[in-house]
């Protein structure tokens, strides 16, 4: 999907900035626009990427970060944009560079300044990933990371009122061009003439050529006269004079206009204005009503600010929406706090969201697009709520408000995210016990729809004895229902059976035929699932009609899948695919994730039943694609083992077999009995061919998202080819000791409670998970120390806080409070526990190494020391400072020990293994030119003259592209004495040199 991009406003006096920075898109990978608030940055990126789109020359993807905040909040923001869906054990990052990975794309990060350290980093790893993309970012500051272009953005030309030039030159000033065009927006009559020309210019030098700043004084001319607007500049900006003032004069003159501006609302226009600062998204008329029903004249006090440019209209006719720039907002947010308002107004705008989320009419689909427009704010309401939940109403609200959107959750698959805020509502132990129930229950069902069994089973187990004291026969129904559904993926089809029968009782006899129909749909997909398509297909066909009757279309695409697939495992080909059409069209018109990525799995199967492998597998991939992005790993398994039917290369069907079993043994799920038929044939013909048995146990090596990111690039036009998907570093031995909890910090991140790992559920939030990781590397941090690590920016109370809500869920997810201890007024990660971390490993392994005398005594314990070195310390999390200081102190450590390994194995005669020491050592950094040099001695003595020459020739290359510059002299003459058939003499000399890159 890509995003048109058009500019909202005139751009005035800006023509060769685009075209400046058009061409630097063009040369540059990373271009920054950088300048104060309100210099007219996000307008010039806009022109830039409209102009750019409208050449053709490369898609557009606008992400807009003003509103997000908090750990992981670039990547979130950049995988929403892209559809991107939260996983158990993927970092979000990693799934936006898979996904991005082989597009051709201008993305634009507009608004970086708030989150700079973490869009630098997903921008660096972007780039590093995704070879055909390009970043075109805005910020107050450079993001600092290699290969970026910076591009300042200055104020608009002004000239000097006191030296005025002729009134047809004066007009073609941008600044004054900028003025008239905004003052005949609020005032139609007014024209530029040889009367009001000097105090126009007046007015625009004191502002520095800022186009926010000129807006905000134009903006009023439908008050004042010209000539009292610029005398007031005078007085209440205190302006020095104007003239030759840098950027901070500049931000000083944006906040005196801002409170300029201020000063003139009226009362009541003021209190909306703070108010405001609450939403953090879009907005509409009604809630700004709401949020300020005590203040009459909503209706003429909005399209005033409006007019004075204090607020935006987005969208036109009947679905017109209102948002504040960011610099205005966040003054008005400050105006906010000072009047001592905050607490009661996001009290108020919590109070919102949650009857936002709570309409009587949500099964239809208005609601979910509502909560679709107004999600920055729904976040926005669960983050307050969540920091204020020392508050009774504040927690109950949390509770209420997650409650309440569960639905949504479950609709749109965000399956993960809304686990996270139930779990984080329940434990404040707020709210009534019926609000409790329904909270236990909902997050059982996320639980289970994100194949977290265990998990779903407690919640639901908690919110059982809570529905029978209430008497609740409809709640008791529901956690049946769901109990059912865990029953039924972990192939306890008895069980199964039973629990939704006794749901199927309780809904008859409490009159519930909404519910019922459910239930009977859920009996229709046990029916096929067992191989019984005739019971399913009668089954079915109640609810279909029953949910097409009331106007449901998310439900009667439920039905519809399970009435298609009835009528798939019953031979009837074109029924199904009638049917299973219709069912993916009602799921994609209404966004209904799982739905649609049933709907395409089952069309794939009816397309590898007609032996149409080319289709079968499109589709198997894309449903594959959309199970895992949601977190169905149930499913995933399903639609990798139908995949492979359907592929044509051997060698990769038993790749995509062998991590179906490593999903299903992980799961505890066996394959469902129907689906056996496309699967047991080909899995026996496989495991009996070494070959593709090799490939089979292989998967177990492989991260399941780098399957799936190769399955997801799967050809539309031909299945035959074969795909690679490249083998990661198998754990070794030493990783799979009975540790309780198991660290893995080296390489792709991976932390493990209980044989089980942990995801971003678990940790509730990054903190948590990245305070484990500091109280490793660093034993005995005091709450200072950590804190200014960890929260640089914060102090005083939101510290205490930040740390203390921190630390309890590090502990919760560890498995007990007494995996982080407090001791002597410091905080320690408890080592006396069993466990394992990677990093401690490693490192014990190279000082157990350096204590070896015997080179053949050293070699093995190198080796097996490295072998935990599976990547940069912490390469997938994002983090402070702290993080970038000791993953340069491991690498470093890496490298010069596998350069040690070189020079030990050629001491000892085996330069064909110190050729995979050195050549791992330039995968970390391939500047170490003794590496290359030791390469081409070691090739030389394997008697690879073409390998030799090969690598001179790499390092010639990667010289010139990373540095610019040749080979030093003592390579080039070792590389000429080595082509003469001489040996080195200076080979050990020159492997015994230590790790660094060339001057």
């Amino acid at each position: 999907m890509t995003v048109a991009v058009t500019a909202r406003t005139m751009l005035v006096g800006r023509a060769g900035d685009v075209a400046d920075v058009v061409r630097a898109v063009d040369e540059h990978r990373i271009v920054t626009l950088t300048g104060p608030g309100g210099s007219g940055k996000t307008s010039l990126a806009r022109a830039v990427a409209a102009s750019i789109e409208g050449d053709g020359t490369l898609p557009v993807r606008w992400v807009e970060l003003a509103p997000v905040a908090g750990p992981g909040a670039v990547a979130a923001a950049l995988a929403a944009s892209l559809g991107i869906r939260d996983t158990a054990g993927v970092p979000l990052a990693e799934s936006v560079v898979r996904r991005l990975r082989d597009e051709h794309v201008l993305l634009v990060l507009d608004n970086c300044e708030h989150v700079i350290a973490e869009a630098a980093d997903l921008t660096d790893r972007l780039v590093d990933g995704c070879p055909g993309l390009r970043v075109l970012a805005t910020s107050r500051e450079r993001l600092r990371i290699t290969g970026e272009w910076s591009r300042p953005v200055p104020p608009l030309p002004v000239c000097d009122p006191s030296a005025l030039p002729p009134l047809d030159e004066l007009a073609d000033w941008p600044a004054i061009q900028l003025f008239v065009h905004r003052a005949v927006a609020v005032n139609p009559a007014f024209v530029l003439c040889e009367r009001n020309a000097r105090a126009v210019a007046a007015i625009c030098a004191h502002l520095d050529g800022l186009p926010l700043a000129i807006e905000l004084a134009a903006a009023r001319v439908a008050a004042l006269p010209i000539e009292d607007l610029a005398d007031r500049l005078d007085v209440v900006f205190g302006l020095l004079d104007t003239g030759r003032r840098g950027g901070v004069a500049r931000q000083r003159t944006l906040q005196s206009t801002m409170d300029w501006s201020h000063a003139l609302l009226e009362p009541d226009e003021q209190v909306v204005l703070r108010r405001l600062a609450v939403f953090a998204g879009t907005f509409t008329l009604a809630a700004v009503e709401a949020l300020c029903d005590d203040t009459p004249g909503i209706l003429w006090i909005l399209p005033s600010l409006v007019d004075k440019s204090l607020v935006q209209i987005r969208g036109s006719g009947g679905d017109v929406r209102y948002c504040m720039l960011e610099t205005v907002r966040r003054y008005a947010a400050r105006k906010l706090a000072t009047a001592g308002e905050e607490q009661a107004v996001r009290d108020r705008h919590a109070a919102l969201m949650a009857e936002l989320a709570e309409p009587a009419d949500r099964g239809t689909a208005v609601w979910p697009d509502q909560l679709d427009a107004a999600r920055a704010d729904l976040v926005a309401a669960l983050a307050w709520c969540h920091a204020s939940a020392d508050r009774a109403p504040s927690a109950d609200r949390l509770l209420r408000l997650s409650v309440a959107l569960y639905p949504w959750w479950t609709l749109r698959g965000a399956y993960a995210e809304g686990l996270r805020w139930l779990t984080a509502a329940l434990e404040t132990g707020a709210g009534p016990q019926r609000l409790r129930a329904a909270g236990h229950s909902a997050a059982g069902s996320l639980a289970m729809l994100h194949c977290r069994y265990d998990l779903a089973t407690d919640q639901l187990d908690r919110a059982l004895p809570l529905y029978r004291e209430l008497d609740d026969a409809a709640g008791h129904a529901s956690v049946l229902s769901v109990l059912g559904g865990i029953a039924r993926e972990r192939g306890r089809y008895d069980d199964a059976e039973r629990l939704l029968l006794e749901c199927l009782r309780r809904r008859e006899e409490t009159g519930d035929t909404a519910g019922a129909a459910g239930t009977r749909n859920q009996l229709a997909f046990l029916a096929w699932l067992r191989g019984d398509p005739g019971r399913a297909a009668v089954l079915a066909a109640g609810p279909v009609a029953y949910f097409r009757g009331v106007g449901d279309p998310r439900r009667t695409a439920a039905c519809l899948i399970n009435a298609g697939a009835a009528a798939l495992y019953d031979g009837d080909c074109d029924t199904a695919t009638r049917v299973l059409t219709e069912a993916l069209d009602l799921a994609r018109s209404v966004r209904f994730a799982e739905g649609t990525a049933w709907a395409l799995e089952l069309l794939g199967r009816v397309a590898l039943r007609a032996d149409d492998r080319a289709r079968a597998a499109r589709l198997l991939a894309e449903s594959v694609a959309a199970q895992y992005a949601v977190g169905d790993l149930w499913r995933t398994a399903s639609g990798l083992e139908a995949l492979a039917a359907a592929h044509r290369d051997p060698a990769f069907a038993a790749r995509l077999l062998g991590a179906a079993d490593v999903v299903r043994t992980t799961l505890g799920t066996p394959r469902p009995p129907v689906e056996d038929p496309d699967v047991a044939g080909l899995a026996a013909s496989l495991r009996r061919s070494p070959f593709t048995a090799d490939a089979w146990a292989a998967a177990a090596a492989v991260p399941l998202a780098d399957i799936v990111a190769s399955v997801a690039r799967l050809s539309v036009a031909s299945s035959s080819a074969p795909l690679v998907v490249a083998p990661v570093p198998v754990a070794r031995t030493g990783d799979r000791l009975p540790a309780q909890v198991r660290i893995l910090a080296l390489g792709q991140v991976r932390e493990y409670a209980e044989q089980r790992l942990l995801g971003p559920a678990d940790w509730t939030y990054q903190k948590p998970r990245e305070l484990v990781h500091y109280l490793l590397s660093h034993p005995g941090g005091s709450k200072e120390h950590v804190g200014q690590a960890l929260w640089p920016d914060t102090g005083g109370t939101g510290l205490r806080n930040s740390f203390h809500t921190a630390v309890r869920h590090a502990r919760r997810a560890l498995g007990g409070a007494e995996w982080v201890r407090f001791s002597n007024g410091r905080y320690v990660f408890n080592r006396a526990l069993p466990h394992l971390y990677d990093v401690d490993a490693f490192e014990a392994g190279l000082e157990k190494a350096a204590a070896e005398e015997s080179a053949a005594g050293a070699v093995p314990l190198l080796e097996q020391a490295l072998e935990h070195y599976r990547g940069d310390f912490l390469a997938d999390l994002g983090g402070g400072q702290w993080i970038v200081a000791r993953r340069t102190e491991l690498r470093r450590r890496a490298e010069e020990s596998l350069m040690r390994l070189g020079v030990l194995l050629v001491d000892g005669g085996d330069p064909g293994r110190a050729v995979h020491a050195y050549r791992r050592l330039l995968d970390l950094d391939p500047l170490v030119e003794a590496a290359h040099r030791s390469l081409m001695s070691c090739y030389a003595a394997l008697g690879e003259p073409g390998r030799v020459q090969r690598q001179y020739t790499e390092l010639i290359t990667v010289l010139g592209d990373e540095l610019g510059v040749r080979p030093a002299a003592e390579t080039t003459a070792l590389y000429e004495r080595l082509n003469q058939g001489r040996p080195a003499r200076s080979h050990r000399r020159t492997a015994r040199s230590p790790v660094t890159r060339p001057r």
